[in-house]
Parts: C-alpha cells; structure tokens; sequence
C-alpha cells in the first residue's frame, strides 16, 4: 500500500462464545419468543386478524391433540398388559377385528 499507516495488521479470530454471550443465547433459548415479541407482533398485526389466526391456531393445536390421543389409543390396545405385541387371529380381517376385544371395548 501507499501509507504505512494503511498496512493491515494479522490477528488470530477467537474461537467460541465468551461466557456472557453464553449466558444470553441460553436465556434468548429458554424464553423462546420472548414475552415482549407476541403482544408487540398481536397489535402489529391488528387485533381482529390476530384474533382469528390465534383462533384458528387454537383449533388446529386441538385437532392435533386429538389425533395423537387417538394414536395412543391405538397403540395401547394392540398390547397387552406386559407391553407386548398381541397377537391376533383375525388379523386378516383387517378393521376392528384386528384389534381383538380389548381394542373394541376402548373404542366403544
């Protein structure tokens, strides 16, 4: 270069996080999306359009709940009381014959 004053001087980049910069990427990491962001995004968005996706959030987080109760429900009626796989003869009936009486009376 034309100044000595302009002469990039070498340093070594540090490796990894200092303990404070630690400290706030696991506070950032526990509290999630903060307790500030939602109202600041619920009024940015308009109270009635972010009611109705919260709405229908809502809706969605219930039907997903239910599938995975039903799921459950399943899975447990194809074992038996030590965990194991039953068995069935009337397997290849498909339906409910498949789940054997224990399986109907849960869905019943």
């Amino acid at each position: 270069s034309v100044s000595p004053q302009w002469k990039v001087k070498a340093t070594t980049p540090k490796k990894g996080f200092s303990p404070i910069v630690a400290f706030c990427f696991a506070i950032n990491y526990i509290l999630g999306t903060g307790f500030l962001t939602i109202p600041w995004a619920f009024v940015q968005g308009g109270p009635l359009l972010s009611g109705m996706i919260l709405v229908l959030v809502i809706l969605l987080s219930d039907m997903t709940k239910g599938y995975i109760l039903e799921c459950m429900a399943w899975a447990e009626a194809m074992l038996d009381e030590d965990m194991n796989v039953v068995e069935n003869e009337n397997k290849h009936k498909g339906g409910l014959g498949a789940l054997g009486e224990k399986g109907k009376q849960m869905l019943v």
